[in-house]
């Protein structure tokens, strides 16, 4: 209870620090592009509902006699589950714009492509603070839209499915693939009546499953998504930016709350760089206002970067 208390207490006070009063006219339709609360929350109800039945397909192996059409039925439903929430991760939107994509050059290769690859650029700044691998991706594209008016679209199709294989949101992909993976060697345990090995494989796939359903890592890729858009509009509207602390402040008090032990002092340790970086904004409030992106080539614009990668590498560090 006290602990809850003093995160209440410190959104209050974070609200005071970074002058919200100053932000409060901003159109709330910033705060809402790419990974939102809602997607967390679709994420959370389906990998809750796969655990619910990785846990009963363990109690069906249990039993004195093991009814393998019971266990099947458990394991077929997680894995649907899992399926479901992998819809809600941003990367996949951008990989079935890709697929999509590359199967219209496939039937009509003749067509421009360069509306959708602009589609498929949009889609991936928009999570851009999650994927590790951003600049490479952005690269490969602005090469593909150099060339698209030029319908070289048999180049487009082989570096778009490419590209589609490197797209991953490290700390939402890889807990549902080692869920289904494990899931998937349990299901072939039980079909070869080998029930220990399967409860065994089903009890690997319970950490993945409780990272994504109670722990830290969907609120640290909400974390990641508002730093990367403070650090993308500090520049050009710093009303914005704070609104974008602000709300990386409530996402990584939430991570902090629900970290586990190895990750605990890295969230606590990030969520103090960020209110740096606050009070640094609201330090430096009158000199970076209106200046653009020319401020990043003085000092203070050096200065706030260098709080901003610290942040990046911190956060890219939780797995």
């Amino acid at each position: 209870m006290k602990f809850g208390f003093k995160i209440l207490v410190s959104l209050v006070f974070t609200i005071i620090l970074f002058g919200i009063s100053r932000a409060e006219n901003i159109n709330p339709i910033y705060l809402n592009e790419g990974f939102t609360e809602n997607q967390i929350y679709n994420i959370k109800v389906y990998t809750t509902r796969a655990l619910n039945l990785v846990l009963d397909a363990q109690k069906a192996l249990k039993k004195e006699k093991v009814v393998r059409k019971e266990v099947y039925s458990y394991l077929d439903g997680a894995l649907f589950f899992l399926n479901e929430a992998g819809q809600y991760s941003p990367s996949y939107l951008i990989k079935r714009q890709i697929e999509a994509t590359t199967k219209m050059i496939d039937l009509y290769p003749e067509e421009d492509y360069t509306a959708d690859l602009k589609g498929i650029y949009i889609s991936i700044e928009e999570v851009a603070g999650n994927l590790e691998n951003h600049d490479y991706i952005q690269n490969k594209l602005n090469e593909l839209l150099s060339i698209s008016p030029m319908k070289r679209n048999r180049k487009i199709y082989d570096k778009l499915d490419t590209i589609r294989y490197t797209i991953k949101i490290s700390v939402i992909d890889e807990p549902l693939a080692e869920a289904r993976n494990f899931i998937a060697v349990a299901k072939d345990h039980v079909r070869a009546k080998r029930y220990i090995k399967a409860q065994k494989a089903l009890e690997l796939a319970l950490s993945p499953l409780e990272k994504l359903a109670y722990k830290e890592n969907l609120y640290i890729a909400l974390t990641k998504e508002y730093v990367y858009k403070a650090y993308n509009s500090y520049y050009i509207d710093i009303n914005i930016a704070k609104r974008y602390l602000i709300s990386s402040i409530y996402s990584i008090n939430k991570a902090s709350y629900l970290s586990s032990v190895e990750n605990r002092d890295l969230i606590l340790g990030i969520r103090n760089k960020i209110l740096k970086l606050g009070n640094k904004l609201e330090k430096y409030s009158t000199a970076i206002s209106g200046t653009g992106y020319k401020i990043k080539e003085t000092a203070i614009g050096k200065e706030i970067d260098g709080l901003f990668n610290e942040i990046f590498k911190d956060l890219n560090e939780i797995k």
